[in-house]
């Protein structure tokens, strides 16, 4: 998965997603689903793209 930068869009970072495929939804129950988002989050608030609301 790649993450992309805002204005000027450059790749921020690169994340090698070691999920079995086919994924189904049930994949989003599982703790590597929730460290992958919780970490693509944590850039986003670095970058001020998200807020807590």
């Amino acid at each position: 998965m790649v993450v992309m930068s805002s204005r000027p869009g450059s790749i921020a970072e690169i994340y090698d997603v070691d999920l079995p495929r086919p994924r189904g939804l049930d994949v989003m129950a599982s703790p590597e689903f929730a460290a992958y988002t919780g970490s693509t989050r944590k850039h986003f608030y670095a970058q001020g793209s998200l807020d807590d609301h």
